[in-house]
């Protein structure tokens, strides 16, 4: 209980430390990356259905047997 609350102190106080910094600016010859495709619009994105519809078929068929 004292350490949750010693926790919460400190978080405050570098908080208010960090809410009195500038704002950020950047520079004039930053470049940055464009996004890409969406998640789902990925080929790859795919693969994370074989595992998710073994799961269901492993549960629907343990609770239905």
């Amino acid at each position: 209980m004292f350490i949750t609350a010693g926790v919460l102190v400190l978080n405050a106080v570098r908080w208010a430390r960090i809410r009195v910094l500038p704002e950020s600016e950047r520079p004039a010859n930053d470049r940055t990356l464009k996004p890409g495709k969406p998640l789902l619009d990925r080929p790859a994105a795919y693969g994370l259905l074989v595992p998710a519809l073994l799961a269901i078929y492993v549960w629907f068929s343990t609770v239905h047997s």
